[in-house]
């Protein structure tokens, strides 16, 4: 007897039964000019062309998700409005192929429906995309002894258990004006968010997760009581293509805004931090996250403390 073959949990993996199991945005095209294997592969026509399948998945199991692609994909793996797993643009050759090989490997907490998301995205770099960004042959299963099964790289690659990040001493004090300052999916959570709101649990800062913010969509803002004339420090800890911008406002007015300035790069990955600095007008004052760039950007541990340094803000009002 062998044991039996893992079972793929995609439904219509290589697009062979057109959008069959697949929620289409309406610019991709199922077409027969080209294909990986079989007789049709799906074409992503525009940048954010996205296909999007649910799947079930089994608590405490690894499983990989792969495709054969050309161009620049973002495969990601969701749950609810959490992205657990991604890939963006990262591919390694197929012998005697034009077609690249792209994967992610994630490891299921919680049994449940996933959503399971291919879509285009250039990085920024639009050249990516100049001979057209297809995908076919998709798959995901589930680990067998520890061995990939069927497709892609001989081993796992799972994220690394890396040590908890540790705030400096400065930011680490009780008298923090911002509170729930990591976005954790807390009872009472403290922003107030319009648009687009999602969350990442891969490669957060501090604690489970980190927070999107899209451009021209989520606008997160928090209410805190400060003390007139007193200065203060807002610190953010970004990442991504994207830029943060940070207001204060006093009694419907801009006290103080950051949008240019710079992000400090730390020890942690592609993570830095942004300031702002401003004298407190008044007692009750909001703080407004937003993005006006092209892309996206992720934000955790935003702080507020008092300061003595300088004013050094690039945008004051």
């Amino acid at each position: 007897l062998t044991d039996p073959e893992p079972e793929q949990v995609l439904g219509n993996p290589s697009f062979e039964l057109a959008a069959a199991s697949w929620t289409l945005n309406g610019t991709e095209n199922i077409r027969t000019d080209q294909s990986f294997d079989g007789s049709r592969a799906i074409m992503f026509t525009q940048e954010g062309s996205k296909a999007v399948q649910r799947v079930f998945l089994e608590s405490h199991t690894v499983y990989r998700l792969h495709c054969h692609v050309k161009g620049s994909i973002r495969m990601s793996v969701w749950s609810d409005s959490t992205m657990v797993a991604e890939n963006l643009g990262d591919v390694f050759d197929v012998q005697s192929s034009t077609w690249k090989n792209q994967e992610v490997d994630l490891e299921v907490g919680d049994s449940g429906e996933y959503d399971v998301i291919l879509e285009r995205d250039n990085q920024g770099s639009p050249e990516l995309q100049t001979s057209g960004v297809w995908v076919d042959e998709c798959s995901i299963y589930p680990a067998t002894s520890g061995i990939p099964p069927y497709a892609g790289s001989e081993s796992y690659k799972l994220p690394p258990n890396r040590s908890p990040w540790v705030p400096p001493p400065q930011l680490r004090g009780t008298d923090g004006k911002i509170k729930n300052p990591s976005f954790e999916p807390l009872n009472n959570f403290r922003w107030f968010v319009s648009g687009e709101l999602k969350f990442t649990s891969v490669d957060p800062l501090d604690g489970s997760r980190s927070m999107f913010v899209y451009p021209s969509s989520t606008v997160a803002s928090q209410t805190f009581y400060l003390t007139k004339d007193q200065r203060y420090r807002v610190r953010c800890y970004v990442r991504g293509p994207g830029t943060l911008t940070m207001e204060i406002i006093f009694k419907g007015n801009r006290l103080s805004k950051n949008s240019v300035g710079p992000v400090n790069p730390i020890a942690r990955g592609d993570w830095g931090h942004t300031n702002l600095v401003f004298d407190a007008a008044g007692i009750t004052h909001l703080l407004t996250l937003y993005n006006d760039g092209d892309g996206e950007v992720i934000v955790d541990f935003c702080t507020l403390f008092t300061f003595s340094g300088a004013l050094t803000d690039p945008e004051l009002s």
